[in-house]
């Protein structure tokens, strides 16, 4: 654990450099107006990849930072620090006239109003499914959590098919029933036997699903990057309340975790967020779903790389057929494109 305290500052730094250099590039590329329609799949695929790919990272953060202080103080301060990092960046990135993702076809009222509703819908979804996930992980085992969390590659497509008339193809279904296989294979050792834990961890998989819909919604209408910062101040106001009622935030818990804290609000949640946000912008809700899931892949990876964690065959096979599910989730839409 030493090790890993005494590197990871210095990769977290690097990651947080790339993070800055990635969103230059796509403010760079929107302000040529290149942007087609394949393009902006392509970006989306590949922000949301990143994503997982931070979000995998900081499970390994998590982990250092539950030894640290409880829970609820964790997530109130790592909100409230992601919420000034997104906050400072859109207002860099919304200086120029125009700003950032100012082209709609939506009238700027309907625009603005989108994305005031959107930031405060997306900010309690995510805030009730974070709480409500950290009360689950008290009655069960880590791995069994994550496994039913990332059930919401099933509720995404058919709340989507229920509510919001989206149509899945055959082979969609296929990668959605390989990805939750793979997740089941990755996460999961012991019996599949329900427990209290297991049915509230289960609520909060339904709560990242509407957060999932959420973002795809409004992403759409209105303005992702303010989306994010607003999402960002919601969900930590609603944090440090539950913080207050059922947690008990201190200064000294507080410096313990700082390294953690920093990490996760900044580059986790911060960026892994806004870029959720952005990337669900361009891709449909279910690809977004499976891409997002990976995040169970790289978390095992980055365990086995920072932490001298053993990956069993058992967690290679769950991982590659996650990889699996990604490359036939692409498959309708580049017959399409021929």
């Amino acid at each position: 654990m030493i090790g890993f305290l005494s590197y990871n500052p210095i990769f977290a730094v690097k990651l947080t450099i790339g993070n800055c250099l990635f969103v230059k590039h796509i403010y760079n590329i929107k302000n040529r107006k290149v942007i087609h329609l394949k393009n902006k799949q392509f970006i989306g695929m590949t922000i949301l990849i990143l994503t997982a790919i931070i979000w995998g990272n900081g499970f390994v953060f998590q982990k250092v930072a539950a030894d640290l202080l409880d829970a609820y103080t964790f997530c109130g301060v790592r909100m409230t620090i992601a919420a000034v990092t997104v906050s400072i960046f859109t207002l860099i990135l919304n200086k120029k006239k125009g700003g950032l993702f100012s082209d709609t076809e939506y009238d700027a009222e309907t625009y603005r109003k989108n994305t005031i509703v959107g930031g405060f819908q997306c900010g309690f979804c995510i805030s009730v499914a974070l709480i409500v996930q950290q009360i689950g992980m008290l009655y069960t085992t880590a791995g069994k959590a994550g496994f039913i969390t990332a059930l919401y590659i099933i509720f995404v497509p058919v709340a989507g098919a229920i509510f919001m008339r989206k149509k899945n193809t055959l082979i969609r279904w296929l990668a959605v029933f390989i990805g939750v296989a793979g997740l089941f294979i990755l996460c999961v050792d012991d019996e599949l036997i329900f427990s209290k834990g297991d049915l509230i961890i289960l609520c909060s998989s339904f709560a990242y699903c509407a957060h999932l819909l959420c973002c795809d919604y409004y992403s759409k209408r209105g303005n992702p990057l303010k989306i994010s910062a607003i999402q960002l101040m919601v969900s930590a106001a609603i944090s440090w309340i539950a913080a207050f009622l059922l947690g008990s935030p201190s200064i000294e818990s507080i410096k313990a975790a700082i390294i953690p804290i920093f990490y996760c609000g900044i580059v986790s949640s911060g960026f892994g967020y806004t870029f959720q946000i952005i990337g669900q912008r361009y891709i449909d809700p279910v690809k977004a779903t499976i891409t997002l899931s990976m995040e169970s892949v790289f978390a095992v990876l980055f365990g086995a790389l920072l932490l001298n964690e053993h990956m069993t065959l058992r967690q290679i096979i769950g991982c590659c057929m996650m990889f699996f599910a990604i490359i036939i989730v692409q498959l309708p839409e580049r017959r399409k494109m021929r």
